[in-house]
Formats: C-alpha cells, structure tokens, sequence
C-alpha cells in the first residue's frame, strides 16, 4: 500500500509541473538570450491540452533546431519558420517534477558563436512541493462587444502543419496523342551492288587422263560477285583442282579427268555494277 501511495504522489506532483509549463507566460521567468546576434529568442511557450506536446514561438528559428529541456533533448516533431515561428516538440514520459531551463540552439555564427536562447519555466526553478486543493470557481467574466456588421476580425494564429495524406490511386490513361510530324529524311546509305547478272561459259570437253579449264568473264564495266562449276556428263572419277575468281571480272574452273571418258564442263559467274 505504502508503494501505491507513493507511485500516486510522484504522479501527482508531475501533473503540477505540467500544469505550470501549460500557463507559463514568458514576461514572468523570461531570461536573455545568451548566444550572438540572430540567436533564437523564445516568446511563448504553450502546453497541449493532453500534455505530451509542447508549442514554443518565437524568432529566429532555423530549420534542423536542437531543443532541450535542462539537459533533456526533446523530439521535435515540425519547424514552422513563417509567421509565427513555431516548434511544436513532444515532452519527455520522464519528466522531473521542478523548473526548467527551455532553450533552443541553431549552430554557430561566422565567428563560432553558439546561436543560442533559452528562458527558464515551470516554478522559478524550485522543486515543487505537493499539490494544494482546487481553488474557487472565478465568476464568469463580462460578455464581449459584438462586432459590428462587416467590421475585419483579426487574424487568428496559424495552426500547426498536418500530417500528409496518403497517396491517391492512380488515375486512368489518357487519350492517344496526335501523331507527330514526320521526320527528316536519313542520312545517304553505303554505296551498294546493281545490275547484277549471271553469265554462263561454252562447254569445254576435257578428254580422259587430261586437265582442262573452262572461264567465263564478267561484261565490261561490272565486277565478279561469285561463281560456281557444272557438269552435264561426268562419270566415274573427276577432281575439281579449281572453282575460283581469276581476276576481278573472271570464274575459272580446272578439272582433272581420271574418269575413263570425256567430260564436259561449264563456268558459271555472277556479276554487277559496283559503286
């Protein structure tokens, strides 16, 4: 029981310091700022209503601030650098019960001065003792002017950023394009191969045990593209020694006859204008 007791007191009096960070006022336990010129200045300092964020306005902000509470880094959850200029960060599960030195530190200067403010909240800086009973209810205070038809109502405090929305599904295609113009005419190709043509020689009899040799040449001004060897009576046993170009614009063929008869033999050759 004892045990319980305490856990509830310890509880108690952090719900106490919280309560005091939430109604702190700068003006009351304000301390200058200690770093250089430009260094942050704290003007406000606001609790949420659940007590797990803390909302500190002020001035010269930057946008990767480091914010402490006495030695406590704090979780900076966004950096609003407009008007206001706002750090809203998450206060500590483990907070200790007394004052506190809030400050806010952004690097250093040109000279290596630390940019830096900060401002004392909470009690003073004391320990706070346990909490006192609720005191009475204020009367309610007395009912504001209404505003005159069309008179300007002043601009209210920019609300923190929200969190950003999920992605949207992907929308459907779009509608086939026009076809686009035609394009310029390609570069002139490698000079190729015309007139082709394909030429054939007169027989020529090899008799039996002899060599002999048939070409056929190409017309004048064309080039020998290929080639080839026929024969319409060979018999028995013969060897091609040749089947080959002679020259730019000639196709030989060599035959040697051990067939026991004659043979006869052709040229066969390929030609065209080559550019």
């Amino acid at each position: 029981m004892k045990r319980y007791i305490t856990t509830f007191l310890a509880l108690l009096t952090m719900a106490v310091s919280l309560l005091l960070l939430a109604q702190f006022e700068l003006p009351v336990l304000a301390e200058a700022a200690s770093g250089s010129a430009g260094s942050p200045v704290i003007r406000r300092v606001d609790i949420s209503d659940d007590e797990t964020q803390m909302f500190i306005y002020g001035e010269n902000f930057c946008r990767n601030p480091v914010a402490k509470l006495s030695i406590i880094k704090l979780d900076i959850d966004s950096v609003q650098l407009r008007d206001p200029e706002l750090i809203v960060a998450d206060l500590p599960d483990n907070l200790v019960p007394a004052g506190h030195r809030l400050s806010v530190e952004c690097g250093v200067d040109s000279r290596g001065n630390r940019l830096l403010g900060y401002v004392f909240i909470g009690s003073g800086g004391a320990v706070l003792g346990d909490a006192g009973p609720p005191g009475p209810r204020g009367s309610r205070g007395a009912d504001g002017a209404d505003w005159a038809d069309g008179a300007d109502r002043p601009t209210g405090v920019t609300g923190v950023t929200g969190a950003t929305g999920p992605t949207g599904a992907t929308g459907p295609a779009g509608p086939t394009g026009a076809q686009g113009p035609a394009g310029a005419n390609g570069a002139k190709g490698d000079p190729g191969v015309s007139n082709w043509e394909r030429l054939e020689s007169g027989v020529i009899t090899v008799a039996d045990g002899t060599i002999g040799t048939a070409t056929q040449d190409c017309t004048v001004g064309k080039k020998l593209l290929g080639g080839g060897c026929t024969s319409d009576n060979a018999t028995g046993v013969a060897v091609w020694r040749r089947a080959r170009p002679l020259d730019d614009d000639t196709w030989e063929c060599t035959l040697l006859n051990v067939a026991g008869t004659s043979i006869d033999i052709r040229a066969h050759a390929i030609c065209g204008t080559v550019q």
